[in-house]
């Protein structure tokens, strides 16, 4: 069901509270997308798992999803030094500079008192998106829920070249008539991991993603950490308000968190790398 260093990392997980909030600024590309799938392998095996994170990213990368094609997701020629991951989530490519957000939740609704968390994909992306334009507005911006996908969204060609905010699916978010969120999602037996980013300051493109963009220019300015951890407190909060949660602090874990994320990152970064290079098929209930 899992790539097999996904499933050598989840023990590392046994310990953990099945209502924690992550958070890590400044991560490594290859570590954030392991710490993802670690968190939904936990949520796979522990019924009520409601789990949650909050990153940045450093250096920026390109991930794309799990059910595009690697030959026109992105132009590798154009790539220079950014470093490109397949996500095990669904969605279009996107470029993760380092002045965005990035939230992602790992939920198992499989308890009497999750029941509320559980459903359809569109469902829970409407729950989370609701929740997400929560944390927006403590933020001071105001933004809205799209009603209906872009018609381009049906079309095969469309899916696997072009950019995920090229575009705006139902129940995404936007601002001013832009899309200021873009999630992905992967559903398997009514357990969810959802992760997307959130363009708190505006998107940033990138050439090997759009045609348009010759010279990414000089780099992004990054989130100040100062700035990280307010958001990220506010962030907890609307997420935790809107799925009924009362998220506990991953700092209070009863082990070295440190030497957990070393280990997540060193047993799932080359299972992650090697997704650039072999061709994926699509798995049920993928986006």
């Amino acid at each position: 069901m899992f790539p097999i260093a996904l499933r050598s990392a989840e023990c590392f997980f046994c310990v953990m509270s099945d209502t924690l909030f992550f958070r890590h600024y400044a991560a490594d590309p290859f570590f954030n997308m392991a710490f993802d799938e670690c968190l939904f392998a936990h949520a796979m095996r522990h019924p009520g798992a409601v789990l949650l994170r909050l990153y940045t990213w450093r250096p920026g990368a390109i991930t794309f999803g799990f059910n595009q094609r690697r030959e026109t997701a992105l132009d590798f020629d154009r790539l220079g030094e950014t470093p490109v991951i397949r996500r095990i989530t669904g969605g279009r490519a996107v470029y993760h500079d380092v002045s965005e957000l990035t939230y992602a939740a790992a939920i198992n609704p499989h308890t009497p008192e999750r029941a509320g968390l559980s459903g359809s994909t569109a469902t829970i992306y409407h729950l989370l998106s609701k929740a997400i334009m929560a944390f927006l507005e403590s933020l001071g911006m105001s933004s809205q829920l799209v009603e209906k996908s872009s018609p381009e969204n049906a079309r095969p060609d469309f899916f696997h070249k072009a950019p995920c905010f090229a575009s705006s699916a139902r129940y995404e978010i936007v601002t001013g008539g832009r899309k200021v969120v873009a999630s992905a999602q992967k559903q398997i037996q009514g357990v969810v991991l959802q992760h997307g980013s959130i363009k708190i300051s505006g998107l940033v493109g990138h050439p090997a993603l759009d045609a348009a963009v010759s010279d990414p220019g000089p780099e992004s300015q990054p989130v100040e950490k100062e700035q990280f951890d307010r958001t990220a407190g506010q962030f907890g909060r609307a997420l935790g308000d809107a799925l009924g949660v009362v998220f506990e602090p991953a700092e209070s874990l009863p082990f070295n968190k440190s030497e957990l994320e070393e280990r997540v990152c060193e047993v799932t970064k080359k299972a992650l790398e090697r997704r650039i290079i072999f061709k994926q098929t699509a798995r049920p209930n993928s986006l």
